[in-house]
């Protein structure tokens, strides 16, 4: 949110003290994304938040200073007639919808929003714990039990003394590995072993369990598998 109000900010002076600074939020998905924003800006004098569905991109882009990408694209056919756009912002880290290029052509400036020191990433890594350990205990098994009044059905495991093999090094990963550190076997590796090795899958990613089996002594498939 800190974010969207300093780019929003920005670009509201460098256009003229008449004008209003027009924030769209392109589609309708992620109404939270919207809501908070438009809170967060209400009171920011000469910036207005607003929203419209993927069908009416193209008619409201045209009156945009600043867009909000959410799950849409905004391709080079698209930029080219939105005249008054300054800035994309895009809600997240990836920026593969946008047409960086002809924006770059267009003079539109693209930013997004990064998952570290912002809770992306530390949430994304808490939501990994909660489906591992969801699968393990049979989640929907589960529920169907309570429902149904049976007890000690289905027979889950715990996440205590597996194995979870981390692909990847980003800032989700970065977040899920100390968070992992007590309850699973990979933690009492030692830390240094640990960042080499995953840096190291990144770049080599064909011979990754070669690797893995000669830094960690691990020489079975883990049991638990996660992509950071």
């Amino acid at each position: 949110m800190a974010c969207l109000r300093t780019c929003a900010t920005a670009v509201r002076a460098s256009i003229t003290m008449s004008s209003t600074c027009k924030v769209l939020f392109c589609g309708e998905e992620l109404p939270f994304s919207y809501k908070y924003t438009s809170e967060a800006l209400q009171n920011e004098h000469g910036i207005k938040v607003v929203r419209c569905s993927q069908s009416e991109i193209k008619t409201h882009l045209q009156e945009a200073d600043v867009a909000v990408p959410l799950m849409c694209k905004l391709d080079a056919q698209l930029l080219r007639t939105a005249k008054r756009l300054k800035m994309i912002i895009q809600y997240g880290v990836g920026v593969e919808g946008i047409d960086i290029p002809e924006a770059t052509e267009q003079g539109i400036w693209v930013s997004n929003i990064p998952s570290s020191a912002t809770g992306n990433a530390l949430s994304c890594a808490e939501h990994a714990i909660y489906l591992m350990m969801a699968t393990l205990r049979q989640q929907h098994a589960m529920r169907d039990s309570i429902q149904q009044g049976r007890v000690g059905i289905p027979v889950g495991e715990t996440l205590f003394g597996k194995s979870v093999l981390i692909v990847g090094f980003g800032n989700i990963a970065k977040e899920l590995i100390p968070r992992q550190a007590l309850p699973v076997n990979i933690g009492s590796a030692l830390p240094a072993v640990l960042y080499v090795m995953v840096q190291y899958i990144c770049m080599h990613n064909n011979r990754f369990m070669t690797v893995l089996a000669c830094l960690t002594g691990i020489h079975s498939t883990p049991h638990i598998s996660c992509v950071g």
